[in-house]
């Protein structure tokens, strides 16, 4: 059996230790870029919903007006009438969307919810865009079927 010698020994630990901290290197550099992803994505978030609580404010002055419009015997136009019953029922939606706020560590499981619940927000807080893009996707789909049926 070979002896290993203590200058050996002391060879593979400076390796090990330089290879370790090589390693924590690459590894903080990565956690570096995630945790710029992350601040990234909490602030887009965190303003995403600042809109959405204005633009809610704003429908709802927008509403009292309609209301004391309503209140004082003025019929209301088409128009109001859909921007009233949507603010009413963004309102309605906003009840068990503040409970997640409120609660501590509640807001993790609001992509749960909103998986199983779609139209849980209030439209304020929904992306136009990606329901545009979801329209846009429809229209090609339905294209293209009736494109395959006219040539089959």
């Amino acid at each position: 059996m070979k002896k290993v010698s203590f200058l050996c020994c002391v060879k593979w630990c400076v390796l090990l230790c330089g290879l370790t901290s090589v390693f924590l290197w690459v590894f903080r550099e990565d956690w570096a870029k995630k945790l710029v992803h992350w601040k990234h994505e909490i602030v887009s978030t965190l303003q995403h919903y600042w809109l959405g609580f204005k633009l809610l404010w704003a429908d709802v002055r927008i509403c009292s007006r309609l209301l004391l419009k309503l209140a004082g015997g003025k019929s209301l136009s088409r128009r109001e009438r859909q921007q009233l019953t949507r603010t009413t029922a963004d309102i309605f939606r906003l009840v068990p969307f503040a409970v997640f706020i409120i609660v501590p560590f509640m807001e993790f499981l609001l992509p749960v919810f909103l998986k199983l619940f779609p139209n849980m927000l209030p439209s304020t807080f929904q992306d136009k865009m990606k329901e545009q893009v979801w329209i846009l996707v429809g229209i090609a789909i339905l294209y293209n079927l009736f494109v395959g049926q006219c040539y089959a």
